[in-house]
C-alpha cells in the first residue's frame, strides 16, 4: 500500500531549549512517508545548529531560513508553501508527539474531511507525566457558527489537506492562522477529530499561543481579534446565507464592546446563542458564565 506523503511543518524561533525533544519525536514517527520542514524565523540562539545536526542524520529534514523575522503567523504561511506532500501536519518547536500520531490520524480523512485534529495534554516538566485534560466536547462537522467566537482546535493538533491552502490563503492580518484554517475547512469541507491524545503541549511563559489565548476574561486584544476574524468570515463568498447572517449579527454585537469594558448587547447575543457558540460546555450555567466573561474587553 502506498501511503500519501505528509509534510510536517515545524516553525522555529529561538527554540534551542526544547527543539531536540520535538525533533526526536518527529523522526520516530511510525508513519512511512514523511518530510520534515523546519522554517526558522531568524533565530539568534542555537536553533539552526540543532536543526542542521538533525538534518545531517535524517535526509527527510529540510531547513528554510527567513532573512527577516516574519512572526509565527507569516512563518507558518510561508512554510506551508514549501511542503511537497498532499497533507500537512502542523508542529510547534517545543512540544512532544506520540510516535503513532500521524499514523493514527490519517484514517480520519474520509467523507469530505479537509482537516483533522486530536486531543493534546499540557505539561510543564521536561517530559510529560499525566495524560489529564479538559474533556470539552470536540467540534466535528461543518457548522462554522460553532467556531466563530471560541475555537479550541489548535495548530499543533491538526493535519490538513494541502488543497485547503487554495481557499485559505492569504491568511488575513490580525487573526490566528490555525483558527482561520479551521474556519475555511468547515466552509469548504468537513472537520473530523479523534478523542485520543497524540500531542503533549508544553506550557511555559514564552509560549506564543498560551500568551494570547489563555485569558478567562476577554481582553481588548482578544475582542479585536474576534472582530477581525468575523470580518474576514463575512468576506468568504462560499459562506451559506444562514452563516452570513449569523456572522453579521455577531460582528455588530462585537462592535458594541469597542472602547468599553463591558457590553450588555454582546452579553445578550452570547447568551441567546450560547448553545451554539459554547456547545462544548455541557451545562447551561457553564455556558452562561462563559458568555458573561467574554462580554468584557479589559486591558
Amino acid at each position: 500500500m502506498i501511503h500519501p506523503k505528509v509534510s510536517v511543518v515545524v516553525c522555529t524561533y529561538n527554540g534551542e531549549r526544547f527543539l531536540r525533544q520535538q525533533l526526536d519525536s518527529l523522526i520516530c514517527q511510525t508513519y512511512a512517508h514523511l518530510e520534515i520542514i523546519i522554517s526558522d524565523d531568524n533565530s539568534t540562539d542555537g536553533t539552526l545548529e540543532i536543526a542542521a545536526s538533525y538534518q545531517a542524520k535524517d535526509q527527510r529534514i529540510k531547513i528554510n531560513l527567513n532573512k527577516n523575522n516574519l512572526g509565527y503567523n507569516r512563518n507558518f504561511e510561508q512554510a506551508f508553501d514549501l511542503a511537497t506532500g498532499d497533507f500537512i501536519a502542523v508542529c510547534d518547536q517545543d512540544d512532544i508527539w506520540k510516535p503513532n500520531k500521524i499514523e493514527a490520524m490519517m484514517p480520519l480523512f474520509k467523507d469530505g474531511a479537509l482537516l483533522v485534529y486530536c486531543r493534546s495534554v499540557r505539561f510543564r516538566n521536561e517530559t510529560p507525566d499525566i495524560e489529564k485534560y479538559c474533556r470539552r466536547k470536540l467540534f466535528i462537522g461543518n457548522d462554522i457558527k460553532r467556531l466563530m467566537y471560541v475555537n479550541d482546535i489548535a495548530g499543533h493538533n491538526i493535519i490538513f489537506k494541502k488543497e485547503l491552502l487554495c481557499f485559505a490563503k492569504p491568511f488575513p492580518e490580525g487573526v490566528f492562522y490555525d483558527w482561520w484554517l479551521t474556519i475555511v475547512a468547515a466552509v469548504f469541507g468537513v472537520i473530523r477529530a479523534t478523542d485520543n491524545v497524540y500531542t503533549f503541549h508544553r506550557w511555559h511563559n514564552t509560549n506564543a499561543t498560551l500568551r494570547k489565548k489563555d485569558q478567562k476574561i476577554q481582553t481588548k486584544a482578544a475582542a479585536l481579534a474576534r472582530s477581525l476574524m468575523v470580518q474576514n468570515i463575512l468576506k468568504i463568498e462560499a459562506l451559506e446565507r444562514e452563516d452570513y447572517i449569523f456572522a453579521k449579527k455577531l460582528y455588530e454585537a462585537l462592535k458594541t464592546v469597542q472602547g468599553r469594558r463591558f457590553s450588555v448587547t454582546l452579553l445578550i447575543f452570547l447568551l441567546r446563542h450560547s448553545r451554539t457558540l459554547f456547545f462544548f460546555k455541557k451545562q447551561p450555567w457553564s455556558r452562561a458564565k462563559m458568555a458573561c466573561r467574554l462580554s468584557f474587553a479589559i486591558d
